[in-house]
């Protein structure tokens, strides 16, 4: 008898648990993974759209493939387990956090200066960041004093970017003490997630405008080449490379 399961979206689900639960091999029959799959249709997926072996074959199994198809009678197991759990918890273990809006990885990103995605709309659309310019300088062939200049730059970026940091990362420690002491009011609050956002504000923007001084220091080539290399060459970054300067 097939197996009932809800959409054809479950075989990746499979796939990917199978991939997780791949070190965990154990040999079971063909039979048994017919039967606790077969479980799982009737109490999970009581619709219409049959599967049987060859969507496991599908999956790169083979009927005498009993490990692998033990993977995939777990996984179906435990796939809605796993999801709701998932759902429903997604901040568990954060409330151990120190600032719970943040990371700790977020705080060092900020106390270090990193750009942490901030100037994305930059990166993205064709006008480098001074870090990354740096660390392929040999293969965009950076010239002496373009290195300087985009080593200057980035000295600049970094001595605004982490007071920056420091200040947002006390901003939103003072946030989360109003909530921890039961103290917050609509007032403080207005207050501190105003103070919050602008520093916010003010560090992206001190990120952002490096790039727009690193592009100006590349030739076009040197962009298109950095483009290339950061893995960005499928994108519409060609209406930006003028702004380079030739050497």
């Amino acid at each position: 008898m097939p197996w009932k399961v809800s959409s054809t979206g479950i075989e990746n689900e499979l796939a990917a648990k199978a991939i997780c639960l791949r070190r965990q091999w154990i040999d079971v029959s063909c039979c048994a993974i017919r039967r606790t799959c077969h479980t799982y249709a009737i109490l999970k997926c009581p619709c219409e759209f049959d599967v049987s072996m060859n969507v496991m074959e599908k999956l790169g199994m083979k009927r005498s493939n009993g490990r692998s198809a033990f993977l995939i009678a777990i996984a179906i197991s435990f796939a809605p387990n796993v999801l709701s759990a998932q759902t429903h918890q997604p901040y568990a273990g954060q409330e151990a956090r120190t600032i719970k809006a943040l990371s700790d990885e977020q705080i060092a990103d900020l106390r270090a200066g990193r750009g942490m995605g901030m100037a994305l709309p930059a990166e993205l659309n064709g006008y480098p960041g001074p870090v990354h310019v740096l660390e392929l300088a040999e293969s965009i062939q950076l010239s002496d004093a373009q290195r300087t200049k985009v080593q200057q730059l980035f000295e600049a970026m970094k001595a605004e970017a982490v007071p920056l940091g420091e200040k947002l990362i006390s901003q939103e420690g003072e946030l989360d003490r109003l909530f921890a002491g039961r103290t917050v009011t609509e007032a403080s609050l207005a207050a501190s997630t105003r103070s919050i956002g602008a520093t916010q504000a003010e560090l992206r923007a001190a990120h952002l405008k490096y790039h727009l001084a690193t592009l100006k220091v590349l030739t076009p080539e040197q962009t298109h080449r950095y483009i290339e290399l950061r893995g960005y060459a499928g994108g519409a970054h060609g209406q930006h490379q003028q702004g380079g300067h030739r050497h």
